[in-house]
C-alpha cells in the first residue's frame, strides 16, 4: 500500500503536505516560485496524482499553484508560443519523446478522475496551461485576477487532443465549448463564474483559507462515504475519457508530425 512519505519528497515540481485530518495539498511550483510547465511538470503531475489516488489515508486533495498564476507558462525560450515541433527538444528522437508524452497524457487525465476523494482547486490566478486540471476538480475556486485558457493546442497548432476536446465542451456546451478551444478565448474569473466553470471568486488572499475551510468540512464526513461520492460525481467523465482521450491524443501526435522535418534514414529516397 503507499503511504505518503513513499512520495512527499518525490518531485522537483509538486509540493505536497497533508493535515492530521487527511486533507493533502499539491501545490504546482518552480524552484519554488510560480510553476513553469514543462516535460518534466507533465511527468510528475501524472505520477503524483497516481500516488494521491493509491493513499488510503488520503480524505480530500487540494490542488492549486504558487504566487500569481496556477499555469501560463511553458519552459521554452517562446512562452507565448512554444513549438512543439520542434524535434530539439525531444530526446533522444522526436518519435521517441512523443511516444513518451502520448501515455502521460492519458495517466495525467485518467489518474486525476481516479483519486477517490474529493478534489477542490484553488487557482491562484491565470490557468492557460493545462487548465482542466483545475476545472477536472470537483470544487472550483479562483482568484479575482484567473482567466482560463487553452493555449497549448490550437493556438501552438496542435490538435486539442489532451482531454480538453471533452472536458471543455462538457462545461460550456458543446457550441460554446468548440469555440473556446478554436479561439484561444480567454474566460475571465467573473465570466467563469457566471458559466459554472468556477463556484467561487475572491482575493487572491483569501483562497488558501477558503479552501481549507472546505476541505475542513469535508474531511469531517466518513472516509468511505467520501470515495463512494467522488466515484458517483466523476463516473461520466471517466467513461468519457476512456472513449475520446486515446483519439484525442493520437490525432495531436499526428499534428505534431504534420510540419515536422523527420530525419531521413540514410540511404533511403522520399520515393522508396
Amino acid at each position: 500500500m503507499i503511504v505518503f512519505e513513499d512520495y512527499q519528497d518525490r518531485y522537483q515540481n509538486i509540493a505536497l503536505s497533508r493535515s492530521e485530518a487527511g486533507v493533502l495539498t499539491m501545490r504546482l511550483h518552480t524552484n519554488g516560485g510560480k510553476h513553469i510547465f514543462s516535460l518534466l511538470a507533465h511527468d510528475e503531475i501524472a505520477d503524483c496524482l497516481l500516488h494521491v489516488s493509491r493513499d488510503w489515508y488520503n480524505k480530500v486533495v487540494i490542488l492549486t499553484g504558487t504566487d500569481d498564476a496556477f499555469i501560463d507558462e511553458f519552459m521554452t525560450d517562446q512562452p507565448d508560443a512554444p513549438d512543439f515541433k520542434d524535434t530539439s527538444q525531444y530526446s533522444p528522437t522526436f518519435k521517441d519523446g512523443w511516444s513518451k508524452i502520448l501515455p502521460e497524457g492519458r495517466y495525467m487525465q485518467q489518474n486525476h478522475l481516479d483519486v477517490q476523494v474529493p478534489m477542490i482547486a484553488a487557482v491562484n490566478g491565470p490557468a492557460s496551461w493545462h487548465a482542466e486540471l483545475a476545472v477536472l476538480c470537483d470544487i472550483v475556486l479562483c482568484s479575482e485576477d484567473t482567466y482560463f485558457q487553452d493555449l497549448p493546442h490550437v493556438p501552438s497548432g496542435m490538435v486539442p487532443g489532451d482531454g480538453v476536446h471533452i472536458i471543455w465542451p462538457e462545461l460550456l456546451g458543446v457550441n460554446r465549448g468548440r469555440y473556446f478551444l478554436l479561439t484561444g478565448q480567454k474566460i475571465y474569473a467573473q465570466e467563469a463564474l457566471q458559466l459554472g466553470i468556477v463556484s467561487e471568486v475572491m482575493p487572491r488572499d483569501q483562497l488558501e483559507h477558503r479552501a481549507n475551510e472546505i476541505a475542513a468540512g469535508l474531511a469531517e464526513r466518513d472516509h468511505i462515504f467520501l470515495r463512494h461520492t467522488r466515484s458517483v460525481l466523476v463516473q461520466k467523465l471517466r467513461k468519457q475519457m476512456a472513449d475520446l482521450l486515446p483519439l484525442g491524443l493520437h490525432a495531436e501526435y499526428a499534428s505534431a508530425m504534420a510540419d515536422t522535418a523527420l530525419p531521413r534514414p540514410e540511404g533511403v529516397q522520399w520515393d522508396d
